[in-house]
């Protein structure tokens, strides 16, 4: 697989979308694709910045990809748009999303923790913009288990300030708000597919666990769009998120 993760790593770095899909051996299960994303980011110079984590329906399989170190940015982000391209891929569009922070180290030996355990280590949450973007041309579709091997299409992370986590909030149809240039977008949708973000944490401190690695105190984790995949001017825009009445996340695309 190691072609593989250089073509990726390479087409990151470089700022180069690939015009074809590799000719050589591609993941053949989950597992691979998982042990790919951890070479990628090795191969990338990158240890973990936080992680993403979705379903694409509320009783669907979750899957989860780590973030590279130097894509995850703390507080207002100001991320160059060129010829439709991000840093480290062509555009595809934003996601407005909730992020959340654990208050103790998850790892090794939780591989079997309740719940309820996981839930009751949340102690931050933040809203948040996924940029997400793909190391392909405009019409060469990578199947999914490429994909889930080249980040979930992962391009950046935007965090906003976050705040304690209120166990009292409505994390299912929360009342949220998304403008480009100081126009809001009308007619959001206001839900996550995967239902309540909630469930999707325990997924993944299980996987962190199961693959012997660590979720450090603190590390962010960010669970899927309320808005879809939003689409943003070739010009660039300066975009506002905010969800729930939580610190407003702020990301300006210049082109």
């Amino acid at each position: 697989m190691q072609p593989l993760i250089e073509l990726l790593a390479d087409a990151r770095m470089q700022g180069r979308v690939l015009d074809t899909l590799p000719a050589g051996a591609l993941p053949a299960n989950e597992a691979q694709a998982c042990d790919l994303q951890h070479a990628l980011l090795a191969r990338l110079g990158q240890g973990v910045g936080g992680w993403k984590v979705g379903a694409k329906a509320h009783d669907g399989p979750i899957a989860g990809a780590p973030l590279p170190a130097d894509a995850v940015h703390h507080g207002a982000a100001v991320l160059p748009l060129r010829d439709g391209c991000v840093p480290g891929g062509r555009l595809l569009g934003l996601e407005l999303e909730l992020a959340f922070f654990f208050a103790r180290d998850m790892g090794p030996g939780d591989e079997s923790l309740a719940d309820a355990e996981v839930l009751s280590a949340i102690d931050r949450m933040a809203a948040s913009i996924e940029v997400v973007a793909s190391r392909f041309a405009e019409g060469v579709v990578p199947p999914p288990l490429l994909a889930h091997a080249d980040l979930m299409f992962h391009g950046a992370l935007v965090v906003a300030e976050p705040v304690a986590f209120d166990r009292g909030r409505s994390l299912t149809d929360p009342v949220l708000s998304l403008s480009l240039d100081g126009r809001p977008l009308p007619g959001l949708p206001g839900h996550n597919p995967a239902g309540n973000p909630l469930r999707l944490l325990p997924w993944l401190v299980r996987h962190v666990a199961r693959r012997g690695l660590r979720l450090p105190a603190g590390t962010v984790v960010t669970t899927g769009s309320y808005v879809g995949l939003v689409p943003v001017p070739a010009q660039g825009a300066l975009v506002l998120g905010d969800i729930a009445g939580l610190p407003a996340v702020r990301l300006t695309l210049q082109g």
